[in-house]
């Protein structure tokens, strides 16, 4: 696979391969435990009671399980994506770390839904997952109703003032009042902060490696060139003012590092996954 200096106006220059070392075996594996949890969550009815029929059961409880499956369908895609960009465009400096970014998020809010071991903090968490969403798809419209110079024809404001102000506050209110929690609005979610309070993160350092991992995916995303510099190999071409012109490209520990923990933290959501389906 070729590695590639990120897009400039210069073009892009093939400068070598990168080694995958045991990523292939990785994604096997993940391929794996994809499919199994995919057939568990096909499966018929049961006589047995699973985890996830008793977080169904109650108040709000119909929100947990779509938004978990959401977000490992994400994960799932970019996963997809990242081996297809490998192999048919090569490893840029853009284009991987934003799908490696987006897949990390989908697999640590898979495994965060489901983190509580009791029944009624899963499904509040799922109550506030949906109402977080809820409020930022309001915030939208309201971009729009509340702009008088945007053309609209007035049907077309009339009905985004409607959907702006459809929040839905009181049904989540009362659905996570059920199930113990007083809310005014849901509550915000740091993910450095819950990165490392999964229970999932037992080793010593694994807090800290998570929360790095995800902060420099999120500054290559972003185009930080302090990020980049850091997982980067550098060829100096010329000297500028201020600094150097360079020839960049993805260093192979700097990719497996990120890659890998990345397919970790993904693997480690499929399994919470299949434990909450299993029938004991």
């Amino acid at each position: 696979m070729t590695m590639e200096p990120g897009a400039n106006l210069l073009g892009r220059e093939p400068v070598g391969i990168l080694d995958l070392a045991g990523l292939p075996r990785r994604w096997r594996h993940l391929d794996f435990l994809h499919e199994r949890a995919l057939g568990m969550s096909q499966q018929g009815g049961s006589a047995v009671i699973t985890p996830r029929q008793v977080d169904q059961a109650r108040l709000g409880g119909h929100r947990l399980y779509p938004n978990v499956e959401r977000a490992l369908g994400a994960a799932r895609d970019c996963d997809l994506a990242l081996r297809s960009l490998l192999e048919h465009h090569g490893a840029s400096q853009v284009a991987m770390w934003a799908l490696l970014r987006t897949q990390f998020e989908g697999a640590f809010w898979a495994l965060w839904l489901l983190d509580p071991e009791s029944s009624a903090d899963r499904v509040v968490r799922g109550i506030g997952f949906e109402w977080r969403d809820d409020r930022a798809s309001v915030t939208y419209f309201k971009e729009f109703a509340d702009d008088e110079g945007f053309p609209f024809v007035d049907d077309d404001r009339k009905r985004l003032r409607q959907q702006a102000a459809d929040d839905h506050a009181d049904t989540f209110k009362a659905e996570a009042a059920g199930n113990g929690c007083s809310w005014d609005t849901p509550p915000k979610v740091n993910m450095t902060v819950e990165l490392t309070r999964l229970r999932w993160v037992q080793q010593p350092g694994w807090g800290s490696m998570l929360r790095g991992v995800w902060r420099s995916l999120a500054g290559l995303q972003h185009g930080s060139t302090g990020a980049l510099l850091r997982v980067s190999d550098q060829t100096v071409l010329e000297p500028i003012k201020g600094g150097s012109r360079m020839l960049i490209s993805p260093r192979d520990d700097a990719f497996h590092h990120l890659a890998d923990t990345t397919v970790t933290l993904h693997l480690a959501a499929l399994a919470r996954v299949r434990k909450f389906w299993q029938k004991d």
